[in-house]
């Protein structure tokens, strides 16, 4: 499901100039450097998973390898804060 949602909107995102992605769905957590065609790339997105809210299937344990562009990639439960400090700058949270 993953690679044809992104060959649907990830050209959409970047010509838009969007700055950050917020998604779940997956139950874990996973937050991107910018990234764009599977590439680091500083006016690309930012993506952050936040899928870790939990559910009776329990946490998403079978991810592969992190690609290079994964900041931080983990298969827990919990909540996540996002601080917006203005209209141009955010603080993710410390993972």
């Amino acid at each position: 499901e993953a690679e044809p949602m992104r060959l649907d909107m990830e050209e959409l995102l970047y010509d838009a100039g969007v700055d950050i992605v917020i998604n779940g769905h997956v139950h874990a957590y996973e937050r991107s450097v910018p990234v764009y065609n599977a590439c680091l790339k500083e006016c690309a997105p930012n993506y952050v998973v936040i899928g870790d809210g939990g559910n009776y299937e329990g946490a998403s344990t079978q991810w592969i390898q992190p690609p290079p562009w994964s900041k931080v990639r983990e298969s827990s439960f919990g909540v996540g804060f996002l601080t917006i400090i203005n209209d141009t700058h955010g603080e993710p949270p410390h993972a």
